[in-house]
């Protein structure tokens, strides 16, 4: 269908015109099955329009999603899904990863040392809030003990 679009103008009278339910058949109609793999980077808040969608869309990609939390009769689509847990990291994984991000802003920490040991104790390996505390870490125009 993209295909013989030629303006901007006709696919997003395509959009807007074609129902989201119709869009999935036509990218199903259009796609090998398992040729694509979609990513959902957060599925908390799906609505239940959402899972009736991935529900047509799950027998024929792969879908990698992400979700902290979801209602019961919203995890109706999940029935194929393998389901993979993130546990805390060990404490030179958590160094390394907070060494990492932190290169951008490596020459603004006056005790690196103490960075690094500040975010093993405040965040226990927990991969989420070692990227958050860096990140917020990395605002500070010095990342001194006070910040710490």
């Amino acid at each position: 269908m993209l295909l013989e679009v030629e303006k901007r103008e006709e696919l997003e009278r395509i959009a807007t015109k074609e129902s989201l339910k119709r869009l999935c058949e036509l990218a199903i109609g259009a796609t090998q099955p398992k040729e694509f793999t979609l990513v959902f980077d957060d599925l908390t808040d799906i609505t239940k329009y959402g899972v009736s969608i991935l529900e047509k869309l799950k027998n024929h990609f792969h879908i990698i999603a992400a979700v902290r939390r979801i209602k019961i009769e919203h995890a109706t689509f999940l029935s194929n899904f393998e389901r993979i847990e993130i546990q805390p990291l060990s404490r030179p994984e958590s160094l390394e990863l907070a060494s990492r991000l932190a290169q951008p802003f490596a020459e603004r920490i006056e005790d690196y040392e103490a960075f690094l040991n500040q975010v093993w104790e405040n965040t226990q390996g927990i991969p989420l809030f070692v990227v958050e505390l860096v990140e917020r870490l990395g605002k500070e125009p010095i990342v001194s003990l006070e910040a710490l």
